[in-house]
């Protein structure tokens, strides 16, 4: 049975074998002669099958996305729409105080920007001078 099986990215299950075997016997030999450490041989690492359908090698590729890689995305997707929403919303409520702004007579306009906080007081003026040439 265990010949039956295909190794890692299609090979031939000799050469599965074979290269688990160097693999394996390479650390025994590590281990028993002490503290000398020989290096791993290099196996290239297969990560996708070579040949087949599309189908397949999506599938092996999907197989390398974890769930938790997938809640990661999900949770930056969400975060980025919350700031994104936020932002919109300061935008979309400045707009909306300048253009009250500019439809008000002077005493009046200067009666509330010297209300509100400074920096935006501030900001405002700036868009009222940009966008209406008041002030």
């Amino acid at each position: 049975m265990r010949d039956e099986l295909l190794g890692s990215a299609g090979a031939s299950p000799a050469a599965s074998h074979a290269s688990r075997d160097t693999f394996c016997e390479a650390f025994r030999r590590g281990a028993e002669k002490g503290r000398r450490r020989r290096r791993a041989p290099r196996l290239p690492l297969e990560l996708c099958c070579e040949g087949g359908t599309l189908l397949a090698r999506f599938s092996t590729l999907m197989l390398l996305v974890t769930a938790t890689d997938i809640t990661v995305w999900i949770i930056s997707g969400l975060l980025a729409l919350g700031i994104g929403a936020g932002k919109y919303a300061k935008w979309k409520a400045c707009n909306q105080l300048v253009r009250e702004l500019a439809a008000m007579d002077r005493e009046r306009r200067e009666k509330m920007l010297s209300r509100m906080n400074p920096a935006q007081a501030i900001e405002a003026r700036q868009e009222l001078m940009r966008r209406f040439n008041i002030f």
